[in-house]
């Protein structure tokens, strides 16, 4: 990491003072505050008690039934303090998801109680509780899984805080959108290795270190106004995570694109292992460093 006197800095503000005026200086002061309070808030975010610092396990589930529960018979194990030995079962058969919750246990899906045999749909709508334990189920393909969050992780996971390099104005590079005839269906790369299909409007197109580079434009729909960018550079393995970095960047009006890779950040699988992050495509690794935004220490 890179520091500085206080005495240094005092002279080099000074300086820049006089050579490019106070407005130049001040506009640059506000833009370093702008991306330290994201990188701040990015930082709380993380640690909010279902955030991906509390994250349990991801268990993929078989076809037939699986037993949750804290007990001895259970698949997919939850903490004794929170659970009984039998919560009830989940039952996957022909691409449906099926839960049966066992007589007298208390389950809520979106404060309201739920009991007997209900199908589970994945995302955050199916989301279900038991106690503080979170139960989120998953579709990856064609495959199914339940993601299990635990507030008291968060404060045991040893969390220090973000590292990343100091804010450097060059590092938000002017780009331009090169759209496709039609967006288009692509396919990534996952850390499960279950492929997964993208939206892509087109290309981001800029210049980087003396080379031109174009980067795929991932979107959720055809009408988003932000692209999203996972992207890998020489820092990572060395000051930056190994699987690559992600950013998002707006779209402005002529499909000008402001790529502010001082915000870039670290994908969920830098924080916990039971994640299912999409990998840079090849088209999107580039060959120059890009010493902006998130580092990566030590292993979490």
């Amino acid at each position: 990491m890179v520091s500085f006197k206080v005495g240094t800095t005092t002279a080099l503000l000074a300086l820049a003072l006089t050579i490019v005026g106070a407005p130049v200086v001040a506009q640059q002061s506000l833009y370093q505050e702008t991306v330290e309070s994201y990188r701040q808030a990015r930082e709380k975010r993380l640690q909010t008690d279902y955030g991906w610092l509390s994250v349990i396990d991801l268990y993929w589930l078989p076809a037939g039934k699986t037993v949750v529960g804290a007990g001895d018979k259970a698949d997919l194990k939850l903490p004794a303090e929170v659970a009984p030995a039998v919560v009830g079962a989940i039952e996957l058969a022909l691409g449906k998801v099926t839960l049966d919750v066992a007589s007298g246990v208390e389950l809520t899906r979106r404060d309201a109680p739920i009991s007997g045999i209900e199908e589970w749909v994945p995302g955050a709508e199916g989301q279900i509780r038991i106690g503080r334990i979170q139960l989120t189920l998953l579709q990856r393909g064609d495959r199914f899984g339940v993601r299990v969050k635990d507030p008291a992780r968060v404060t045991q996971s040893g969390f220090a805080g973000l590292e990343a390099y100091p804010v450097d104005l060059r590092w938000k590079i002017p780009a331009r959108l090169t759209r496709y005839a039609e967006p288009k269906s692509v396919v990534i790369d996952t850390v499960i290795e279950t492929p997964a299909e993208m939206l892509s409007l087109g290309t981001v197109d800029f210049i980087a270190d003396g080379q031109a580079v174009h980067l795929e434009a991932l979107v959720n729909s055809a009408s988003d106004s932000e692209i999203f960018i996972i992207f890998k550079d020489s820092t990572n393995g060395t000051t930056t995570y190994g699987a690559g970095r992600y950013l998002y960047a707006r779209i402005h009006p002529g499909d000008r694109v402001d790529l502010d890779f001082n915000r870039a950040y670290n994908p969920p699988c830098a924080f916990t292992s039971f994640a299912t992050c999409p990998l840079p495509p090849q088209q999107n690794r580039l060959t120059v460093p890009v010493p902006a935004g998130e580092q990566y220490g030590a292993p979490r």
